[in-house]
């Protein structure tokens, strides 16, 4: 995931998301967004696709775990086809004021957990960075993922869909 624009820690642009978290939330199927050592230090998912596999294209399957890189287009790319998919939990940056708030997680989204406080990222190295420069979202997709972030006994307030869904074009990204 890439935050540079979120901390003033630009030693990197791999950061990766703490353990307790994805652990909390239960098992998932697919990450289609890591790395081998982000794997290694969180075990996100059974299985999983790198920067080299290039998880966009690939094929999507079960309950997906997805902490998109965060700069664009990547970070509209991975979460249109979240939303193509439909089941799984991304975790993203608070800044729903923008586009793809707006087309991809809004009309479709069961719900919006904001998670309390800061989620303070990993470095590669395993060190933990610094304070980032926005709050977290997790974004469920699917009712089961709502209920799953209901029970994770993580902190923070969760806002469910009120709106019929839409639905999203196969080929938009794809």
């Amino acid at each position: 995931m890439n935050t540079n624009f979120e901390t003033s820690d630009n030693t990197t642009v791999e950061w990766y998301t703490p353990p307790e978290i994805i652990h909390a939330l239960g098992k998932f199927d697919l990450d289609p967004c890591t790395s081998d050592i982000a794997w290694n230090f969180n075990h996100s998912a059974e299985k999983f696709y790198t920067m080299e596999d290039d998880g966009i294209s690939k094929e999507w399957f079960g309950r997906v775990w997805l902490n998109p890189p965060y700069s664009q287009p990547t970070i509209t790319q991975f979460m249109e086809r979240m939303a193509i998919h439909n089941n799984g939990i991304a975790l993203l940056y608070n800044r729903s004021d923008n586009k793809m708030f707006h087309s991809f997680i809004f009309p479709v989204a069961d719900s919006i957990f904001f998670l309390k406080g800061r989620v303070r990222f990993f470095r590669p190295d395993g060190t933990m960075g610094g304070q980032p420069g926005s709050g977290s979202v997790l974004i469920a997709f699917g009712e089961s993922n709502t209920q799953s972030i209901e029970e994770s006994g993580l902190k923070g307030h969760i806002f469910k869909s009120m709106q019929k869904k839409c639905v999203i074009q196969q080929s938009l990204v794809f």
